[in-house]
């Protein structure tokens, strides 16, 4: 099975104020959301994280944390991950990284920020707006899978791509 989000921001405690999420700490959100990843995601599933993993961790704390998350993780850098090499990313866990947007099928295009120009027949699948509502052209051509659009936990990618 395959699955994505956007946005988790592990270890940053300002994104909870600036994105009104629903937890005190820290620590609560990001038990929180390991939990319900774990919960879903079974070993051999791939998990699409578009960006924004963790923030301002060493390779050591990051590395620990995305070794207990469940599943063959593939990461398409977001504008916290972009600090870090893709080696680095390789080292922490990911086993695919992409610096730039990725056709999934034929009418799927995956990026971290939406992008502004979607070619025709396609579908850009993005995170990086969180809880916001932003007006872009045609916004049937766009899915935002950050964590605050889909509960805070890994949705089913065959869910996502059949959303009007």
């Amino acid at each position: 099975m395959e699955y994505i989000l956007s946005d988790t921001h592990f270890g940053h405690f300002n994104v909870i104020r600036y994105a009104s999420r629903p937890f005190i700490t820290i620590e609560e959100m990001d038990g929180t959301m390991m939990n319900y990843w774990n919960d879903i995601i079974n070993p051999e599933d791939i998990v699409w994280h578009l960006g924004d993993v963790c923030f301002k961790w060493n390779k050591e704390r990051t590395a620990n944390f995305i070794m207990h998350l469940n599943g063959r993780k593939k990461l398409i850098l977001g504008n916290h991950d972009k600090s870090r090499s893709i080696t680095w990313w390789k080292d922490v866990g990911f086993e695919e990284i992409f610096d730039k947007p990725v056709r999934y099928n034929d009418n799927f295009i995956f990026s971290h920020e939406p992008m502004f120009v979607v070619p025709d027949r396609m579908i850009n699948i993005h995170g990086h707006i969180h809880e916001k509502k932003i007006d872009l052209p045609n916004p049937e051509k766009y899915i935002n899978v950050s964590v605050e659009q889909i509960g805070y936990k890994p949705k089913l990618l065959s869910e996502v791509l059949v959303w009007p």
